[in-house]
């Protein structure tokens, strides 16, 4: 309690937590992909070799904080501390990306978020190790509260979102790409193929583009110019580059040439409420995230 309530004995308590999680965080962000690969490849020695960086600096940690913890103190002692906070302290980083696995591409956090929460379960696990007993308790306690949130909210959230249908619907690139012709109603969509293909229907006799139009999208690797005019005997066809993607707006011989290749140039992503409605509800995800968890680390812990 001594260690809370005075401002000059939390000060090594602080300066632990703080550095474990940067250590964590810095860690992972620069040899954390031979963890990645050795749990992908089922190699442990790999997971090892990527832990030693970060055992090897909470040593050091321990060392200058060494009275942080009651387990800081001496040498033996502080390497029991830095392989509890490394071993421990995976498993939470384990069951952290099962969880962020569960939510699937509709919640993804941002690189921000996720190298800092990756940070997260070894700092709790330095908190239970610290000195006093309030700090280690509501360490605990968080860590209880986190798994409990971690288990159910991926599955009580809704996943249909606009995210998740484009991540279900296979477009190509992606992404899904939409014009707004003036004069049309709004389109139908088809995804066969590796493309995805727009129907735009008139709802006047004077449209621009004649009674019907098309938006073709694709993936493409291949080099080109921004804006090309293709030869075709009964359409005009306007071929323009958007990143790694061709959109390919079509129109019979009819139509006006300037207005097809502006058609071309006013694609764009879709908005939220274009994606929900041109796009199939994704479907809902079942995922055990504490079954998902076990089964990793039962293999790296065998």
């Amino acid at each position: 309690m001594r260690v809370i309530d005075n401002p000059r004995g939390a000060l090594p308590v602080v300066l632990q937590l703080a550095a474990v999680w940067l250590v964590a965080v810095l860690s992972f962000a620069t040899v954390g992909f031979l963890v990645l690969l050795g749990f992908w490849a089922r190699a442990l020695p790999l997971v090892g070799l990527g832990m030693a960086t970060p055992f090897v600096l909470f040593l050091l940690v321990g060392a200058l904080t060494r009275a942080a913890s009651p387990l800081t103190g001496t040498a033996w002692w502080r390497s029991l501390w830095a392989l509890l906070v490394t071993a421990l302290g995976l498993c939470g980083a384990v069951y952290y990306a099962c969880v962020l696995e569960a939510f699937g591409p509709a919640h993804k956090p941002s690189q921000v978020l996720l190298l800092a929460g990756i940070g997260l379960p070894f700092a709790l696990v330095a908190g239970i190790l610290a000195r006093g007993l309030v700090l280690p308790l509501a360490s605990a306690a968080a860590t209880v509260a986190l798994i409990a949130v971690g288990a159910t909210a991926p599955n009580a959230l809704s996943s249909d979102t606009p995210a998740a249908r484009v991540a279900h619907a296979g477009l190509p690139g992606g992404k899904l790409l939409v014009a707004r012709p003036a004069g049309y109603h709004p389109p139908t969509l088809a995804v066969a193929d590796g493309q995805a293909v727009l129907e735009y229907a008139a709802t006047g006799p004077d449209a621009p583009l004649t009674a019907e139009a098309r938006l073709i999208t694709r993936a493409t690797l291949g080099e080109g110019p921004h804006l090309a005019y293709r030869e075709d005997p009964a359409h005009h066809v306007w071929v323009r580059r958007f990143g790694r993607m061709e959109v390919i707006a079509v129109a019979r011989k009819e139509a006006d040439k300037d207005a097809v290749r502006e058609f071309a140039l006013s694609a764009d992503e879709a908005t939220d409420a274009e994606v929900m409605r041109l796009l199939p509800p994704a479907p809902r995800r079942e995922v055990d995230v504490v079954d998902r968890f076990t089964r990793l680390i039962g293999w790296l812990f065998p």
